[in-house]
């Protein structure tokens, strides 16, 4: 008997501890699951912190102004910029850039959520 679990990466089965005699089976493939979607988390939260430190340190530069949507020209800008940091390879730029186009693009821009009592968890 296994116990489904979907985590967004597809399904993944983590069988269930059976016990017979005082004895433990657990079948490995277990660990190897958790521990590759454990260091994949890891790896997204520390790339989230970099590029946490790095718009922190633009910010204090005097950057701002990413979610104004009223900028008919922000978001070329930062599509260009984008293209400009995938050249230069510099991948927590990149980052920054997409998830501002993103912010944009394809979700509800932060300013309009926070404009109708909206607030971002965490």
């Amino acid at each position: 008997m296994a116990m489904d679990r979907k985590l967004g990466l597809g399904e993944i089965k983590y069988p269930r501890c059976t016990k017979k005699r005082n004895k433990v089976k657990v079948n490995p493939d277990h660990f190897q699951i958790t521990d590759e979607v454990s260091m994949f988390t890891n790896l997204v939260n520390r790339f989230a912190q970099a590029m946490v430190n790095k718009f922190h340190g633009k910010y204090l530069k005097g950057a701002g102004g990413w979610f104004d949507e009223s900028n008919s020209e922000l978001l070329d800008h930062f599509k260009e910029m984008l293209k400009s940091h995938i050249e230069k390879g510099d991948m927590v730029d990149v980052a920054n850039f997409a998830v501002m186009i993103w912010n944009l693009q394809d979700t509800p821009p932060l300013a309009a959520l926070e404009a109708n009592g909206v607030k971002e968890e965490g």
